[in-house]
């Protein structure tokens, strides 16, 4: 998941190409192709967030892996887009700001919090 902060950029995901700008996310699945290039070389702030399909469940036989992750991972799914005029894009963005300043701040039991919100973030996705 990608979340973009500065500049322009164009993401590629396999032959399509979106533009996206400040305040926009994407997901992009695990065997999608692609690429993010800012638009203007030298300019632009993004966030990558990449985590293992498993860390949410802890277990690849669970029922919490096959009927809520696995369900996207393994589907045809390539990416989803969030403009900032999509009304979820809010409490993702919201989520994701929350990881960077647990991060950064190194918040006592940083790991679970983090957990938490990666797990707000995958019920998005699903509900989606």
């Amino acid at each position: 998941m990608t979340l973009i902060s500065e500049g322009d950029f164009t993401c590629q995901v396999g032959n399509e190409k979106i533009t996206m700008k400040p305040g926009e996310i994407i997901f992009i699945n695990n065997h999608a192709l692609h690429q993010i290039t800012p638009n203007k070389k030298g300019y632009g702030k993004l966030y990558s967030f990449i985590w293992k399909p498993d860390m949410l469940s802890g277990n690849t036989s669970c029922d919490l892996y096959r009927n809520c992750i696995e369900t996207i991972t393994q589907s045809p799914l390539k990416y989803v887009f969030w403009s900032k005029d999509n009304p979820m894009n809010q409490q993702l963005q919201s989520s994701l700001l929350r990881i960077i300043n647990i991060m950064i701040e190194k918040f006592s039991f940083y790991e679970l919090r983090i957990y938490n919100q990666l797990s707000k973030i995958w019920l998005k996705l699903c509900e989606y």
